[in-house]
């Protein structure tokens, strides 16, 4: 949906190299137990996480149009 919105280039390169730059650039969240999945999920829902989510994509969808590597 970012990635169309932002009319950034929708060949498989240039979607996989957006969704690498979004997600190295957001915190981490692994876990390896029970309640910390249930911790992660919860966040998950907060609309900050969203908002963080969509920013990473559209900064990434920035980056990817201005220098496509296809």
């Amino acid at each position: 949906e970012v990635i169309k919105l932002m009319e950034c280039c929708t060949c498989e390169k240039c979607e996989d190299d957006v969704m690498a730059l979004a997600l190295n650039s957001l915190p981490p969240k692994y876990v390896t137990t029970h309640a910390g999945k249930q911790y992660v999920q919860l966040d998950s829902f907060k609309k900050q996480f969203e908002t963080d989510v969509t920013a990473a994509l559209m900064r990434a969808c920035m980056t990817v149009t201005e220098h496509p590597s296809h």
